[in-house]
């Protein structure tokens, strides 16, 4: 195809002149005419450019990139029309930007692996100081069980068989000395036929006088196991007594003051505030009775009395309805499709029907479910601990509907 077959495509459909300019306002090619009559139109008139204009201005943007110490200059020739540089630039600040932003997220992501880590390191020091005696003395009594064990065999033996674990093991499904001999015949005691060698080569030694040797083989094993093993052996048994009488309490963790601790410590805020601020959070409950509108703090329980809700119907506004009978009510995890009854003990409150119930969730292990109004006044289920308590017991309003919400002061 020809230029000449490019510019008869390329041309108005109108007017039958080729486009030569665009709006960038309604993103519309122009001819010459379509330009003049465009240019009336108030709001589309800054946002015209004509393609020799356009032509211009990618020319000098390219010399920009090729040249970048040529700011200067290039700026005192820039075209009239920078529509196409200013969104360069506008792409080239959200860039900037997002970039910035990513960073400022990594940033916080470190602080936070930091600080937790602090607590980490923390935690493991004091899991080792508690272990630490248990370590050392399991170690002893380690000790203590190879040279008892080697007292009895009176050979050395580097096989995994000689472990304490597997000698530990077989004392325990032992019922005397003699059956652990026994059990350990092939291992601890085997006598092969070159130890049988060995005797009889060391009982040359006594003129083959085998009470000579047996004399001195006792004295030998005197000397070697005797000032180690038992000599201490009272002082084994009060370590052994002192182990029997160490008492390991273990509590559920409170994971409830443990997430208040971390509060304290660290807190993720937006722009608008510091990550250290002081300001006291407050929960709220809008509720709406027969008379209006009421303002519930959770912080201390008082109540606000908002007026009267003019032109709207409180009745039947309430989002959960439970049973009708009192005292039913039931839990369902959309998760697991599981339905639960809740726990109430009649003797700790009166739970009513019909009254509108809220959820609210402070931490991954403390949420609630708020039941507004009613003769008895209020109660606050705990979903962790499955237990209901009663509060606002002053106030008998009969309420519809009601809402929760969390403001800093």
């Amino acid at each position: 195809m020809n230029n000449k077959d490019i510019s008869n495509g390329f041309e108005c459909s109108a007017h039958k002149r080729i486009l030569d300019a665009v709006c960038y306002e309604c993103n519309k090619l122009l001819c010459s005419r379509c330009s003049t009559n465009h240019n009336k139109e108030r709001e589309h008139s800054n946002f015209i450019d004509h393609i020799d204009d356009i032509r211009i201005e990618l020319t000098q943007i390219l010399n920009n990139i090729n040249n970048v110490n040529n700011n200067k200059d290039t700026a005192t020739t820039t075209s009239d029309s920078s529509h196409i540089s200013k969104r360069l630039d506008d792409i080239w600040n959200m860039m900037k930007c997002k970039t910035e932003n990513y960073n400022s997220l990594s940033s916080d992501e470190k602080q936070i692996s930091k600080h937790f880590e602090e607590l980490h390191k923390y935690l493991m020091i004091e899991e080792q100081k508690l272990k630490k005696p248990i370590i050392d003395h399991k170690d002893n009594n380690n000790d203590s069980t190879t040279s008892t064990t080697s007292s009895s065999s009176f050979h050395d033996d580097t096989t995994e068989s000689y472990s304490i674990p597997f000698i530990m093991k077989s004392i325990n499904s032992s019922e005397s000395l003699s059956t652990f001999i026994k059990s350990n015949n092939e291992t601890l005691f085997h006598t092969t036929s070159s130890k049988n060698s060995y005797l009889q080569d060391t009982l040359l030694n006594y003129n083959n006088n085998s009470d000579s040797m047996i004399l001195d083989l006792i004295y030998k094993y005197n000397n070697q196991f005797k000032s180690s093993s038992f000599k201490n052996n009272n002082n084994n048994n009060d370590n052994d007594n002192k182990t029997n009488n160490r008492k390991l309490e273990l509590k559920q963790f409170d994971f409830t003051k443990l997430d208040h601790l971390l509060k304290q410590s660290i807190k993720l805020s937006s722009n608008s505030t510091s990550l250290n601020n002081n300001h006291n959070k407050h929960t709220y409950i809008l509720s709406t009775h027969d008379d209006g509108a009421s303002l519930i703090d959770l912080s201390n329980y008082k109540i606000t009395d908002l007026g009267e809700i003019k032109y709207y119907d409180l009745y039947g506004t309430q989002l959960i309805l439970a049973g009708d009978n009192d005292d039913r009510f039931i839990r369902f995890n959309i998760q697991t499709k599981e339905i639960k009854y809740l726990n109430n003990n009649k003797n700790t409150i009166t739970i009513i029907c019909k009254l509108p119930m809220i959820y609210h969730k402070i931490s991954e292990v403390e949420s609630y479910i708020y039941m507004i109004g009613g003769i008895w006044g209020g109660a606050r289920y705990s979903i962790e601990k499955d237990q209901w308590k009663s509060f606002l017991s002053d106030d008998k309003l009969i309420r519809y509907s009601a809402t929760i919400f969390e403001i800093n002061k």
